[in-house]
């Protein structure tokens, strides 16, 4: 259970780092009037991997989320753990948000 967290920890993170750097971080070099075609920006990078990132992640938060709807019914109904209770539904509502946001991300990608 410890690996489960911590790998859903690790998708947040660089989910929020993904989308950080796609909409906070333009949108100050677009104040700045900088394009995303500058040389002179810090991470001369290929757009496509920012999306490459947001589709991995989306993936694995969805399959993450796919995975725990049979155990919904938690203990009582057979399930090997409570999804709907504690840290648990954390995980579970985090990988659908996760999956959500990266994946309309992903769709939205003005690139």
């Amino acid at each position: 259970m410890k690996f489960l967290g911590g790998f859903n920890l690790a998708l947040a993170v660089l989910a929020a780092v993904k989308l950080y750097r796609k909409y906070v971080a333009a949108t100050r070099q677009r104040r700045l009037g900088r394009s995303r075609d500058d040389p002179s920006k810090d991470d001369a990078g290929d757009d496509s991997s920012e999306t490459d990132g947001l589709v991995c992640s989306a993936v694995a938060h969805a399959t993450q989320f796919a995975f725990n709807i049979p155990h919904v019914g938690g203990v009582k109904a057979g399930a090997p753990w409570n999804v709907l209770e504690g840290l648990m539904c954390f995980i579970f509502v985090t990988d659908f948000v996760g999956a959500a946001l990266n994946t309309g991300a992903a769709l939205y990608d003005d690139t």
